[in-house]
């Protein structure tokens, strides 16, 4: 759905899962696109919405984006509200928007995420749980990166490249 100030919002009652569209099963799929959005996001009874990085690379070219998941009925127990970046996944703009990834647990990244643009920025908020980047297998290269694990920690060790770093993590 299309927000008041042209930013693109997903929302999700379960975990979300970015996947890496290689045009193969993807490409069958196109009646699942939504026609007016160009966006893959597949509603499902169980496991994971998918989102293809090529769908999403696309709207970022043109407007700020956020996912965010709800499991407000479930906001301590069971895994709903992870937001997962797939390892073969690869999410890239060049415009000056932002990706803000809500999560009501965590968030992993094991792909990679590249913005180039100056303005460009990558937000992260993991409400219930942490931000990671499977042990150092994910990527992030952007000019701007905010982090927010409030009930969690940020744990990005691996091979990045970021600009300007804010955050908030839990108090000990």
């Amino acid at each position: 759905a299309a927000a008041a100030n042209g930013a693109i919002v997903y929302h999700d009652p379960v975990d979300v899962t970015i996947i890496h569209d290689s045009g193969g099963l993807l490409g069958i799929l196109d009646p699942l696109v939504d026609p007016l959005l160009d966006v893959l996001f597949e509603p499902r009874n169980s496991g994971p919405v998918e989102i293809a990085d090529s769908k999403l690379n696309a709207q970022l070219a043109n407007a700020n984006v956020k996912i965010k998941t709800d499991d407000s009925s479930n906001p301590v127990g069971g895994t709903g509200g992870q937001i997962t970046v797939n390892a073969d996944a690869r999410i890239q703009w060049s415009s000056g928007n932002d990706l803000a990834l809500e999560a009501d647990k965590g968030i992993d990244i094991l792909g990679r995420i590249t913005a180039t643009s100056p303005g460009a920025g990558l937000h992260l908020t993991a409400k219930n749980g942490s931000i990671t980047d499977g042990g150092g297998t994910g990527r992030i290269t952007v000019p701007g990166l905010y982090a927010s694990a409030s009930n969690g920690s940020v744990q990005l060790g691996g091979n990045h490249d970021v600009g300007t770093v804010a955050g908030v993590v839990a108090a000990d």
